[in-house]
């Protein structure tokens, strides 16, 4: 069974429930370091990549609100709020690099299927050809083994 990475929460409102949220669970193995600043795609994830990226822009506004960065400004600790910028900006890049890499896997699996499929179905249809080539020789070996068909009338009329 494999852990859970993180979840996503996915807003949506309709004008006669209101708003609901989605809860998305995201499982599995990944080669992706949350340490790494390796660029992001951000267009692949799709729905998840949006709530993603929507996440982030609600953190970075709190974050970067007057009321928010003048208490870290009169405490002295902007080093503090601006590590906590780039530590929103790390977590959702790796969430956002988790997402693309899932998709690739898919992807991978998808054309693989693909093509195992491809295969089974020429090698189907080989078969088959080489069934029917085989018909064709027996028929034709069959015909040729017999004696030409004649009729008695003619038979009569030679002799």
């Amino acid at each position: 069974m494999s852990q859970v990475l993180f979840t996503i929460n996915i807003w949506n409102y309709s004008c006669w429930t209101g708003e609901s949220c989605e809860i998305v669970e995201i499982y599995g193995p990944t080669r992706e370091k949350l340490e790494s600043s390796r660029p992001v795609n951000s267009s692949v994830g799709g729905r998840l990549g949006r709530s993603v990226m929507n996440e982030r822009n609600e953190r970075i506004e709190y974050l970067d609100k007057f009321r928010v960065k003048n208490k870290y400004h009169q405490s002295g600790r902007m080093e503090e709020w601006e590590a906590e910028k780039k530590k929103v900006i790390l977590e959702t890049n790796w969430k956002l690099r988790v997402l693309n890499e899932q998709v690739r896997e898919k992807k991978k699996m998808q054309e693989a299927a693909e093509a195992l499929l491809e295969l089974s179905k020429t090698a189907l249809k080989k078969e088959r050809s080489e069934k029917a080539k085989r018909t064709r020789e027996q028929n034709k070996a069959i015909q040729n083994s017999q004696a030409p068909r004649r009729s008695s009338r003619i038979k009569n009329k030679t002799a």
